[in-house]
């Protein structure tokens, strides 16, 4: 786990510290965008680099233009349906590929 200087920890001295980690939806699309009129070759057994997966916030970064990062551990899938993924740890994602999912909002967390 990638610790910054944003990370947010909870606990105490006493019985230990511990890094908040927060539920996100991160948007592959977004993420990973292509240039438009970009050529394109499918292959079917590929990952998935478009739509939401689901990740978890345990970090957070600010460039030196102020633009926010997360530090994020999240699961790439492939395009044919199979089981399998890809585990993504610890990667830099731009603020605005990430959201809070429906059910924390709903819930207030």
């Amino acid at each position: 786990m990638l610790v910054t200087p944003w990370t947010r920890f909870a606990g105490d001295g006493l019985h230990g510290r511990y890094p908040v980690v927060t539920e996100v939806l991160v948007d592959l699309g977004t993420l990973f965008s292509w240039p438009p009129n970009t050529p394109r070759r499918v292959a079917a057994s590929g990952l998935s680099m478009s739509g939401v997966v689901r990740g978890q916030l345990h970090g957070r970064l600010q460039d030196v233009d102020g633009r926010w990062y997360g530090v994020c551990d999240f699961d790439l899938p492939y395009a044919d349906g199979r089981r399998a993924t890809i585990r993504c740890i610890d990667q830099v994602v731009p603020f605005r590929a990430l959201s809070v999912p429906a059910e924390r909002v709903q819930r207030g967390t």
